[in-house]
């Protein structure tokens, strides 16, 4: 019994090791993403950070665990769409504040443009509405999208 439980315990390190970390390979190979190499690498961290932050809002403050790694959450797939949705809205300068979206209005010899509602950000940054769709759709599948009161009786 105890080597079985070693041997949950190992596999759930690499799990965790794996879980969302995403090479240049997987992106090209297997999502079929588009840009460079240098331009994925430059974004791929800060994405994978921004992923974990959005997941994190909607799992029950008592339920997180200091790293959210330990839920082996498989997001590969919503870092990879996030990164083409802010190479697409601004790149590194999205992660910065400025993005695409934050543009409102344009204007030229007398004919003026003004936008609507221009997408979904989290903290300032443009967020795929695709990348939140998988990444709430995962907190549900493990059981961790909850927003239910703890009760301290």
């Amino acid at each position: 019994m105890l080597k079985l439980q070693q041997k949950h315990l190992k596999l759930r390190k690499i799990q965790q090791k794996n879980s969302m970390k995403v090479s240049y390979e997987y992106y090209v190979d297997t999502f079929k993403g588009k840009i460079c190499q240098p331009e994925f690498e430059n974004l791929v961290e800060p994405v994978i950070d921004l992923v974990k932050g959005y997941a994190e809002q909607f799992i029950a403050p008592w339920a997180l665990e200091k790293n959210i790694d330990y839920y082996c959450l498989e997001l590969k797939q919503a870092v990879c769409y996030q990164i083409d949705y802010l190479r697409a809205n601004g790149g590194l300068n999205a992660l910065n504040g400025t993005s695409d979206l934050d543009l409102q209005s344009v204007s030229k010899d007398g004919f003026n443009y003004s936008y609507g509602d221009r997408g979904n950000k989290f903290n300032g940054v443009p967020f795929s509405s695709v990348s939140a769709y998988m990444i709430k759709s995962e907190l549900r599948r493990k059981g961790l999208m909850c927003r239910v009161a703890k009760r301290y009786d």
